[in-house]
């Protein structure tokens, strides 16, 4: 009777469902495809800032470039004023025409 009590508690043990190793394997799904998602986000976030970046650049860029065009004319418009070639202009509105007459 013994011999069969032990066959018996082998039998039930190893029909036993191992719930610990099933929550664990459940548990580290969920942490796995949590750290895929997190892998994701921070790929996403990565590319985000550098096309921020790059914009950031660009618009620095143009507005050097605009401030040396700045420079530049402001420098012509100043030769202009001390050799006297910069003729004032007429302030008057210079859309009145004799010739438009409406009906």
């Amino acid at each position: 009777m013994s011999k069969y009590r032990e066959h018996t508690t082998e039998q039930i043990y190893k029909s036993r469902i191992n719930f610990k190793a099933i929550q664990d394997e459940k548990y580290n799904d969920i942490i796995r495809k949590q750290a895929e998602k997190i892998q994701e986000m921070a790929a996403i976030m990565d590319k985000a800032a550098l096309i921020d970046e790059d914009r950031t650049f660009s618009e620095q860029e143009v507005v050097s470039m605009l401030q040396v065009e700045n420079k530049g004319l402001r420098e012509l418009l100043q030769i202009s004023r001390k050799n006297g070639n910069l003729k004032t202009e007429d302030k008057t509105v210079q859309t009145e025409s004799s010739d438009c007459t409406t009906t």
